[in-house]
């Protein structure tokens, strides 16, 4: 077994703010790393990605945030509070009741991960922080956080959101970049309480060489719903997990997800799924389009745990392929344990319907037209699921312009 070397020391890490728990904990997950090969594609996790091509260790660790500048995505959507984040260091908060932004408390970070990457981040994130909503409060506004990336190098973002009982909140995640080289590791978890509604959107937009491997796992109590919507249009290797427990009973997932690559950009979809409680939901849709060299992967994984009666899961992935170089893999899976429950899910890859054009062109409509609106109405009903319209105008903006103009390879 080949271990990759570390991309940092000890005393990067003892540069780090926070506390002495904080530190050691840190140096816990470093010494973990140490002893955990990095991850190939022939592991299944990662298959058919291009992990292969990423040398961490020409990354090294931003040692402070770069200068902060207008984040204009998520400047655009009014906020109940906002959270600024630049090359993973936390620069800004502003929030007043009921939402509380504080730095994380080791207790509040759980275990430690298992995984290569989680254990990088649990051992360089500056500083996690907490979004916490109090019980029985409904946010008015969405809680807006930008994540910035400046500098070259690696950073580390790490958001906690904890809604507890019957509280509802929603919270904007927008990913942008300067031009630069770099490897973003963000980390987002949510803890919705019982009977809460939580809401993460998340646009990544970031430039064509950074990369970002990040990663979103929800736990959700009874009662609670957790919806989600995620675009992903920048980035050059840009992989979104997302791992859901739906450990209560009555708990729901909503999730909604949309991507386009173009030039060689590569996309990396996981989705994991625990039904845990009896009659839990999940619902999930994921829609997307690939074009000149670029490739897209989706994995979704539906577990229904043995003492998960009536649960109600589904999960679709539809893929348009927009040149004959470009490339899609789709793999939705099932594994259930119990026999009292409504399953399915659905997978398409293909190029657009040949019916579709000769009926637009039948009507005058131009080749290049008639794939520009086709298109879109691909995307349309992911898109207009998004609760931000900000966000999804700018999705929409981006897919068009992609489709009208076309992309460097």
């Amino acid at each position: 077994m080949t271990l990759t070397p570390l991309p940092f020391t000890n005393e990067t890490i003892d540069a780090l703010p926070g506390s002495a728990g904080l530190t050691e904990r840190r140096h816990a997950a470093a010494a973990a790393l140490a002893e955990t090969p990095w991850p190939t594609t022939e592991a299944e996790e990662w298959r058919y990605s291009p992990i292969g091509k990423l040398d961490v260790t020409t990354y090294p660790p931003v040692a402070a945030p770069g200068p902060v500048r207008p984040v204009d995505l998520a400047d655009a959507v009014e906020a109940s509070a906002r959270v600024a984040i630049v090359d993973g260091f936390v620069v800004h908060t502003d929030a007043s009741d009921p939402v509380a932004i504080a730095d994380a408390a080791t207790n509040q970070l759980g275990d430690l991960p298992v995984a290569a990457f989680s254990l990088l981040a649990a051992a360089l994130a500056p500083q996690p922080t907490v979004v916490s909503v109090a019980a029985g409060a409904a946010v008015a506004q969405p809680v807006v956080i930008s994540n910035l990336v400046t500098t070259a190098g690696s950073s580390f973002p790490h958001v906690i959101v904890e809604a507890d009982s019957d509280s509802e909140v929603t919270v904007v995640v927008v990913h942008q970049s300067a031009d630069v080289t770099a490897l973003c590791v963000p980390r987002i978890e949510v803890r919705a309480g019982s009977a809460a509604r939580v809401t993460l959107v998340e646009l990544q937009d970031l430039t064509r060489d950074v990369t970002c491997l990040g990663r979103v796992s929800a736990t959700v109590a009874d009662q609670g719903t957790f919806t989600g919507w995620t675009a992903g249009l920048g980035g050059g290797f840009a992989r979104h997990r997302l791992d859901c427990t739906l450990a209560g009973r009555g708990s729901a997932i909503i999730y909604n997800g949309a991507y386009f690559g173009s030039g060689v950009q590569a996309r990396d979809y996981r989705v994991f799924v625990d039904h845990v409680g009896r009659d839990t939901t999940s619902n999930l849709r994921f829609s997307g389009a690939v074009d000149d060299h670029s490739l897209a992967v989706y994995t979704g994984m539906i577990r229904i745990h043995p003492d998960a009666r009536g649960s109600n899961a589904t999960q679709t992935n539809r893929n348009i392929t927009l040149s004959p170089d470009a490339w899609a893999e789709s793999v939705p899976n099932l594994e259930i344990e119990n026999n009292d429950v409504q399953c399915s899910h659905a997978s398409t890859v293909g190029p657009v319907d040949e019916d579709q054009l000769f009926y637009l062109a039948s009507r005058g409509v131009p080749d290049d037209v008639a794939t520009q609106l086709i298109v879109a109405g691909f995307f349309d009903d992911i898109i207009s699921a998004s609760p931000v319209a900000p966000l999804a105008d700018a999705a929409r903006r981006d897919i068009r312009r992609r489709l009208s103009m076309g992309e460097p390879s």
